[in-house]
């Protein structure tokens, strides 16, 4: 996973793993490329982390595949994202929408993991 932003990328929508513990200082996250799922990689996904007292804003931006030819194989992309702390009481965010929400299975991969909730 590299951190920050690259030309020829789009925002992409995430879903935490369902493992996910308020202990742990690396997110894994499930990245969906919005226009050709199968062309996307982990190694693709750049992402942008904001932290504070409050929340954990995750942006994820992927190659823009738009013009690609697709298959439907492949829908999501694991990615481990390096917390500088625990996620502990701080609500997990998705940067790609305006403004900033919580991660929802909003798109048409249902391959898709998806935590409805994180252990304590």
């Amino acid at each position: 996973m590299l951190l920050g932003t690259a030309c020829g990328t789009e925002s992409a929508r995430w879903l935490p793993d369902p493992n996910l513990d308020r202990n742990d200082d690396v997110l894994v996250i499930y990245v969906t490329d919005p226009h050709c799922p199968s062309k996307l990689a982990a190694d693709d996904v750049r992402v942008e982390l904001v932290e504070d007292d409050e929340s954990v804003t995750v942006t994820a931006r992927v190659p823009d595949h738009s013009g690609d030819a697709c298959s439907a194989s492949n829908p999501s992309a694991r990615v481990e994202v390096d917390l500088q702390t625990p996620i502990g009481s701080r609500d997990l965010l998705d940067g790609s929408r305006n403004p900033p929400a919580r991660p929802v299975k909003d798109f048409n991969h249902g391959a898709l993991p998806i935590a409805t909730t994180i252990a304590d």
